[in-house]
C-alpha cells in the first residue's frame, strides 16, 4: 500500500516475486525490496511514474539463511 497525496492508502500492483521478511526501503519517489523468505536473492523497485514493479538486474548472494529479516528504512 501506499499512501496517496489526499491522504488515502491505496494498494500497489503485485511484486513479479512474493516474499515476506524482506528488506524494504523509500527513496527518491521509488520503493525497493530486496531479498526475504522464501530465499528470494532478487530484487525489485516501484516506480511511482511507471505504477509498475520492475526487476533489478542483480543475483543477490546466498547468505546462509537468506537475506531475510533485515529491517527496513524509511529515506
Amino acid at each position: 500500500m501506499s499512501f496517496s497525496d489526499d491522504g488515502d492508502w491505496q494498494f500497489l500492483p503485485p511484486m513479479h516475486d512474493s516474499r515476506s521478511f524482506f528488506v524494504c526501503v523509500a527513496v527518491a519517489g521509488c520503493i525497493i525490496v530486496v531479498g526475504g523468505a522464501p530465499q528470494r536473492r532478487s530484487a525489485e523497485v516501484f516506480d511511482e511514474v511507471l505504477g509498475r514493479w520492475l526487476r533489478l538486474p542483480c543475483d543477490l548472494p546466498n547468505v546462509g539463511a537468506g537475506l531475510d529479516g533485515m529491517g527496513s528504512a524509511l529515506l
